[in-house]
């Protein structure tokens, strides 16, 4: 039994190790849904090791962990290697077919009307969803060790929206810094983005689409605060960095 009353069932661990130090490490299970969970720790090269973790429910391995309650369904993984004991780890992680529900920080990204500004809802004269978001993918490269986690690279990707995001989740202090592009109609925007010459001038030449707005989260891991800077609403990629 983990956090948030979840339960794992056809469970198994095995643990490797000498004078305090876990070099070899399995962790399998299987979540209400049916779903497996595959969590590995094995030698690599020289001094180092790796991490691997494989989940087909999600959303029960965040809330079991208590990382994260809303995800509801979707699938994950992680690749994570360090080069020595005293190194991080390096790597991906990747999540498909993710459902997010009622998370108040979207809903207030939707919402804000920052500065005196328009929403963005009625920036785009339509009513974005608030209470149940799909994302087909998301990915990051993660560096995680000394008391901290960083995100680089970072991206969620849905048919109705999407964002960019990149920063720390939290450091020794515990105190997180992410920021990002919250983009409507991601695929629309990724179409203009494709586009050689236009793509160049209106949009980022990768995943910063054209049609966003710039966030942050700062403050006390616990707690953080979301900052938006409505400026940024409608302008070009090329000068959105900018704003950030």
């Amino acid at each position: 039994v983990g956090f948030n009353k979840e339960i794992l069932t056809n469970t198994s661990f095995g643990v490797r190790g000498s004078t305090g130090t876990v070099n070899w490490m399995v962790f399998e299970g299987t979540s209400r849904s049916g779903r497996k969970l595959n969590i590995g720790l094995q030698p690599n090269a020289g001094s180092g090791d790796q991490i691997s973790i494989k989940a087909a429910d999600l959303g029960s391995l965040l809330r079991f962990a208590n990382i994260y309650s809303r995800v509801t369904t979707g699938s994950g993984s992680a690749e994570l290697v360090r080069t020595s004991s005293n190194a991080p780890y390096v790597g991906a992680v990747r999540a498909n077919n993710i459902t997010i529900e009622n998370e108040p920080k979207l809903r207030q990204l939707v919402n804000s009307r920052a500065g005196g500004e328009r929403s963005l809802n009625e920036s785009l004269k339509k009513e974005l969803p608030t209470e149940r978001f799909e994302f087909t993918e998301m990915i990051s490269e993660v560096v995680a060790g000394n008391n901290s986690l960083k995100l680089n690279r970072g991206s969620i990707r849905g048919p109705v929206v999407g964002s960019t995001f990149k920063g720390t989740v939290y450091d020794e202090n515990n105190y997180m810094s992410i920021q990002g592009v919250f983009l409507p109609a991601y695929e629309v925007n990724n179409l203009v983005s494709a586009l050689p010459i236009i793509g160049q001038i209106l949009g980022n030449a990768g995943a910063g689409g054209f049609l966003g707005i710039t966030w942050r989260l700062r403050g006390q891991f616990t707690d953080p605060k979301t900052e938006i800077n409505p400026i940024s609403l409608f302008t070009p990629g090329v000068f959105r960095e900018i704003f950030n």
